[in-house]
């Protein structure tokens, strides 16, 4: 059966416009159906009324995150090609994206299935914002402030409080390799179905990150009684809201987990090993 597919492309990236014509190319040779869409402009409404059998994401990890929150709703499977820099979740490059689009276009290939988080911002039982994360919540302090005050709870028993730092990182296994690696925390394997809380730059506090099952239910609150006492939520690197000291933040594992399409020639660990150079060639 003729393939349609989704190319999601970042137009900032180098060379991007004649990577995006060989794509093209290579879709046609094998009889698949393409539409092309650029990360700076595109009409999401359109995109989740039609069927695609899979989505390529061209760009680096921030395209793939973006096209993963702008369309995970389709249950469809990501095809990531780095055409950015680092690359840690986007396991295709320029030199072996044929081989692995070949064989997924014949339908042999393989998932890497990932977990999301769902995060609900709210002021009493009101909802002011919700949406899911790909790799971290990050709830700190505003430029120019002090350190921010955290209460900490999971499944309504609190474990940390007050909390003085920076802020606190909340990643996904995915997003284990980004900033929650840098603020000193473990990297969890791709399948597990857990999630990691870190102190960034805590302040004669709590100095440890925690790794909690999927089961847990996380809230975060900035301590009573400190007027001054306000935060940032970002999600995935990306403005999220304003947080006050009367609102809550809950996190939790979302019920549906993303697909990203594995490249059979590196393992996970392989691939972790050669992006932080712990293998010497």
């Amino acid at each position: 059966m003729k393939k349609r597919v989704l190319l999601f492309v970042n137009p900032y990236k180098q060379n991007a416009e004649s990577f995006t014509d060989s794509i093209i190319s290579f879709l046609r040779k094998e009889d698949a159906d393409c539409v092309v869409e650029k990360f700076s402009s595109y009409d999401k409404t359109g995109i989740l009324k039609q069927k695609f059998d899979f989505i390529i994401t061209l760009g680096g990890d921030g395209t793939l995150l973006k096209a993963i929150h702008e369309f995970h709703s389709l249950c469809i499977p990501f095809f990531a090609i780095n055409n950015g820099t680092l690359g840690f979740i986007t396991p295709y490059t320029k030199a072996d994206w044929k081989d692995g689009l070949k064989k997924t276009l014949e339908g042999s290939f393989a998932c890497s299935k990932r977990i999301l988080l769902r995060i609900r911002h709210l002021k009493k039982t009101k909802v002011l914002k919700e949406d899911i994360c790909v790799n971290e919540v990050y709830l700190h302090r505003p430029q120019f402030r002090s350190v921010i005050r955290i209460k900490a709870s999971v499944n309504d028993e609190v474990f940390a409080g007050p909390l003085c730092a920076d802020g606190v990182i909340v990643a996904t296994p995915t997003g284990s390799t980004a900033y929650s690696m840098a603020a000193g925390a473990s990297i969890l394997s791709n399948d597990m179905k857990a999630f990691l809380f870190m102190p960034n730059n805590p302040f004669m506090s709590m100095d440890r990150g925690l790794v909690f099952t999927e089961k847990a239910k996380l809230r975060l609150t900035l301590m009573e009684n400190e007027k001054s006492n306000e935060g940032i939520i970002d999600c995935d690197g990306v403005f999220f809201s304003e947080f006050k000291s009367d609102e809550k933040l809950d996190i939790s594992i979302y019920e549906k987990t993303v697909r990203i399409i594995r490249n059979p020639a590196l393992s996970e660990f392989e691939r972790i090993g050669n992006k932080l150079e712990w293998l010497k060639k």
